[in-house]
């Protein structure tokens, strides 16, 4: 008799390759905001949101995105709205115009039919997520 391998499950590492591409979505202010996709071919996806003056370009949010794809999971990270490459006006403590991005980027992925799995903020952006 053979010996047999067990089918793979969802916690074992998955040799998918991830193609990242640049993604800009309109916020509900007419601002670009603009992002990358790490994709795996997954339908189930995790935004990241950044910290206070950071962007989608800082060490935690790339690390993160790269953590997610080596377990086969896709995920998104984005600059909000005048921060890093987006559009608009950095605004000191602007938590309600960040929830007002975050839910326009969620939005964005529900039409295209992806199954949003975590939100995971950085710093301050845990309390937009919380009050999104």
């Amino acid at each position: 008799m053979l010996p047999t391998r067990p089918s793979p499950t969802h916690h074992e590492r998955v040799d998918t390759p991830v193609v990242q591409q640049r993604v800009v979505i309109n916020n509900r202010h007419g601002e670009k905001l603009v992002g990358i996709s790490h994709e795996t071919g997954s339908k189930e996806l995790v935004i990241l949101c950044h910290g206070f003056q950071s962007s989608k370009e800082r060490i935690p949010m790339v690390n993160l995105a790269a953590a997610f794809g080596k377990e086969g999971i896709s995920a998104f990270r984005f600059d909000f709205a005048g921060n890093g490459e987006s559009e608009g006006l950095f605004q000191y403590g602007n938590y309600r115009r960040e929830a007002d991005d975050l839910r326009d980027v969620v939005q964005h992925f529900y039409r295209e039919k992806r199954v949003i799995i975590a939100l995971v903020g950085h710093s301050k952006e845990v309390y937009s997520l919380r009050n999104g």
